[in-house]
């Protein structure tokens, strides 16, 4: 494989994971400004369940942000792994190599 086709596939992975990453971070922010806003409505209207769920998961959402790099690159790695083409770029990578240069990924292959 030459070197400009192996760069490409490094920039493809890079981006879907990118991509990834700030999907899963919107729907994660979005959750957390519908948290903020239904606070006062689940302690005063709801049974208490509602409002326990909700402190149960605020902090697992809250951890979840930082670990966006590792679970975009979880997400990158199950889809292409089992692509032949991609499974030995995929096999080198690690979770922040999303703002790494594709040279330096590529150097690690040899």
């Amino acid at each position: 494989m030459s070197n400009e086709a192996v760069i490409e596939k490094i920039e493809t992975i890079q981006k879907k994971q990118l991509r990834y990453k700030l999907i899963f971070g919107s729907v994660l922010g979005v959750i957390c400004l519908i948290y903020f806003f239904t606070f006062a409505m689940f302690v005063d209207k709801f049974p208490p369940i509602f409002f326990v769920i909700e402190m149960i998961t605020a902090p697992i959402i809250f951890v979840m942000f930082f670990l966006l790099n590792r679970i975009s690159f979880g997400l990158i790695k199950g889809g292409f792994a089992k692509q032949s083409e991609f499974s030995a770029i995929i096999a080198v990578m690690k979770h922040d190599d999303v703002d790494t240069k594709p040279g330096k990924i590529q150097d690690r292959l040899k």
